[in-house]
């Protein structure tokens, strides 16, 4: 929680009243919320990436913040969202909290609000991320089901969205095995779209194997498409930090310490 100095202190017990000009604009940024969907794969067709899996899930866990949703989705087995999803919502801060403060107890109950809201966003989230530490596993790899899922789930969010595909991209569900992508379109508008731990980069095969994929959600409607090999899926989190600030802006245009 941020704190203030001494001086401050002794400014706010004299002037608590006072109205003082904020910096900058007077209006409030509030950031965009995002749903983040994460398909995780529980097959033993994946089970050499599982723990890498995981630390993904934990990476990009601690990029959401207050206005997000992420949601898991297992693949594997015969889908049923009942068993196979789980999904964390974090409230939004309020505007006014974000809005640059008039005095210095508009500074102190934003800054109230803001500790509130990342607080219980950490508290969830930990939760969430404990929910999931016990190993998936189940046979059958049914992409389509689950791709046909993820696409209605993100069409009914309100948010910037993103899909993250933690799997090989191997359809397995009545003993013949394919890389490529449905027979049926779904739609995945706007939707960035990334793929992780993708076994098969690197040669003229895989790469235009990869190339039919990222063809599919492009005419789909996805905004993007990028995918990463073991290496790089190790170093990468495709989602971005939370644009929501910890600290209130401060009456005297910068952050009080």
């Amino acid at each position: 929680m941020a704190r203030t100095t001494p001086v401050v202190v002794v400014l706010f017990s004299l002037f608590s009243a006072l109205a003082i000009p904020a910096a900058g604009d007077a209006g409030a940024h509030v950031p965009e919320p995002r749903v983040v969907a994460v398909i995780r794969d529980c097959t033993p067709s994946f089970a050499r990436y599982a723990e890498d899996a995981r630390h993904a899930i934990a990476r990009i866990a601690g990029r959401i913040g207050p206005g997000d949703t992420m949601v898991l989705i297992d693949l594997g087995g015969r889908f049923d969202a009942r068993t196979q999803v789980d999904d964390i919502t974090l409230d939004p801060v309020p505007a006014q909290a974000l809005r640059p403060p008039a005095t210095l107890l508009e500074y102190r109950k934003a800054q109230a609000t803001l500790d509130e809201r990342w607080g219980v966003a950490n508290r969830e989230t930990t939760r969430f991320l404990e929910r999931l530490a016990q190993p998936c596993s189940r046979n059958g790899t049914d992409i389509p089901a689950v791709l046909d899922y993820t696409a209605h789930m993100l069409s009914t969010l309100q948010g910037r969205n993103q899909l993250i595909l933690l799997s090989d991209l191997e359809t397995d569900t009545t003993g013949v095995r394919s890389s490529l992508p449905p027979a049926n379109a779904f739609r995945f508008r706007d939707v960035g779209v990334t793929a992780m731990f993708v076994p098969w980069k690197g040669s003229a095969e895989t790469t235009s194997r990869m190339d039919t994929w990222r063809e599919w959600f492009l005419k789909a409607g996805a905004a993007s498409f990028a995918s990463h090999d073991e290496a790089q899926s190790r170093k990468v989190t495709p989602v971005e930090a939370s644009q929501v600030p910890t600290r209130a802006s401060s009456p005297f245009g910068h952050t009080v310490r």
